[in-house]
Order: structure tokens, then C-alpha cells, then sequence
């Protein structure tokens, strides 16, 4: 596991790209937008099931709130990542190594899965090996942080570590 305490800086930069909207971005600027609507709390005040710490919400998986959503929901902001979501492995090859296939392989990184906690938004790429934090109220970059390896899932966020499984 690989711990990244929070504010800690990147290793390495890039710029962001002018592409079109991906399967991925959609998933991250949807998820986003419904986990900000379950946030959204008066100023200093926690809101019920108001943080999002991993995938699918917890340890569980479990993928639910108990949080209500007030409709309609609107857009608030939206962010590309420099690199359209892409798997880090590659299909299995069609021929055989000493009489045996290699399965294929689960692919969890076709989209951008994020962790909402407190007033950021984190999530991690296979493309550029990173985690990112972001603004929560407005999408701006924080902070980028190489990993030196795919981020396959939403990181975990505990305290103030953000932690990838490697």
C-alpha cells in the first residue's frame, strides 16, 4: 500500500489537453456532481454520509448514501485530465505459452473513480501513473502526485493519508 500525505507535491507536471468529453470524464464530472449534492452542507456543518473516502463509498462497496440529493441537480464545474482513461494492461494475446492462456483481466480503469472527503476530490490515473486532488467547489488542480505505477481505483482516503493499493 502507498501513502501520499495530503499537500504533498507532484513529481512532475503536465498540461491540461482540449480533448472531447470521454466515457471516463463523464463518469468523473457525473460522480462528482452527485457526491457535491450530497456534500453541499451549511459552512461548518457535516452533513450525514457527507464523504466519499473510497470506491464505491466503503469498505463494503456497498455504493450508498444515506444522504439525501435535492433535484435538480446542475453542473458546477467540469474537469479533463490531461490523459483519456485507458487500461494499463492489454488484452490477453491470442497465442498460447506452453500450452496455457493467459484470462483475461478485470478492467476497472475504462473511467476516472473518485474519492470525495472533506472539501477535495481525489482520484488516480493508469494513463500518467498519478493521484490527483481537486477543489471540490470549483475543479481546480490542487495537487498531483506520481506514483510509479497505474491507479486502477479510487484512492482511500484516511486521516490526512491518501493511500493506493499497489
Amino acid at each position: 500500500m502507498k501513502s501520499i500525505q495530503l499537500g504533498e507535491s507532484s513529481h512532475g507536471g503536465g498540461s491540461l489537453g482540449a480533448s472531447s468529453l470521454t466515457r471516463g470524464m463523464l463518469v468523473l464530472v457525473g460522480l462528482v456532481i452527485s457526491l457535491l449534492a450530497v456534500t453541499s452542507a451549511p459552512a461548518g456543518a457535516a452533513a450525514p454520509g457527507s464523504d466519499w473516502p473510497t470506491y464505491m463509498h466503503d469498505n463494503a462497496r456497498s455504493g450508498t448514501t444515506a444522504a439525501t440529493v435535492d433535484l435538480p441537480l446542475a453542473e458546477q464545474w467540469v474537469y479533463t485530465p490531461p490523459a483519456a482513461p485507458q487500461p494499463a494492461w492489454t488484452d490477453p494475446q491470442a497465442v498460447t505459452m506452453d500450452s496455457f492462456r493467459e484470462l483475461p483481466k478485470v478492467k476497472f480503469d475504462d473511467a476516472l473513480h473518485v474519492a470525495v472527503v472533506g472539501d477535495a476530490v481525489y482520484f488516480g490515473s493508469s494513463v500518467d501513473n498519478k493521484i490527483y486532488a481537486l477543489d471540490a467547489a470549483t475543479g481546480s488542480q490542487r495537487w498531483a502526485f506520481f506514483t510509479g505505477g497505474p491507479v486502477r481505483l479510487a484512492p482511500t482516503v484516511r486521516g490526512a493519508s491518501v493511500l493506493r493499493l499497489q
